[in-house]
């Protein structure tokens, strides 16, 4: 398998275009013993505000490269032979601000179920704490149901 093969710069498809990445190629590299494929592209960007959002476009390169290794790298729902992709963009002429940088975006998981979890176990013992505080200091349910006609089932 040869380490680093080029690809095709123009991607089309019907409905979304064509997309013209100024350099394309596969690579493979060693993981965890085994050889994995990546694809990636090198982009040159001169005008660091075209108009767009730079981080989008790039987002949106990286789905193309994913979405078209359909019928190519996968087909069905074969969805783990789906190769790596990355898309390195060099920015020419940055502001003040971006210069001597590299930055990386990700697309990583985030559990915020567990987060929540947490947080509702967290005011959930807050009350049951309250409510033991209130019991001790003496506030027994009795005493504060007596004489309103609304709690006169629970006293």
């Amino acid at each position: 398998m040869t380490p680093i093969r080029g690809a095709q710069t123009e991607d089309s498809t019907i409905k979304e275009g064509t997309v013209t990445y100024d350099i394309r190629f596969y690579a493979v590299v060693p993981r965890s013993g085994e050889m994995a494929s990546l694809i990636l592209s090198i982009e040159a960007q001169n005008d660091f505000y075209p108009g767009y959002p730079i981080i989008k476009r790039g987002i949106y390169y990286c789905s193309r490269m994913i979405s078209s290794q359909y019928g190519v790298e996968f087909v069905d729902n074969q969805y783990e032979k789906i190769c790596k992709v990355y898309s390195i963009w060099i920015c020419a002429n940055p502001p003040k601000y971006w210069e001597n940088t590299i930055n990386r975006y990700v697309i990583h998981k985030k559990n915020w179920w567990e987060k929540w979890r947490r947080k509702l176990e967290s005011e959930v013992s807050a009350m049951c704490n309250l409510s033991k505080g209130i019991e001790e200091k003496g506030i027994c349910q009795d005493c504060l149901f007596s004489g309103c006609p609304i709690f006169e089932d629970f006293a």
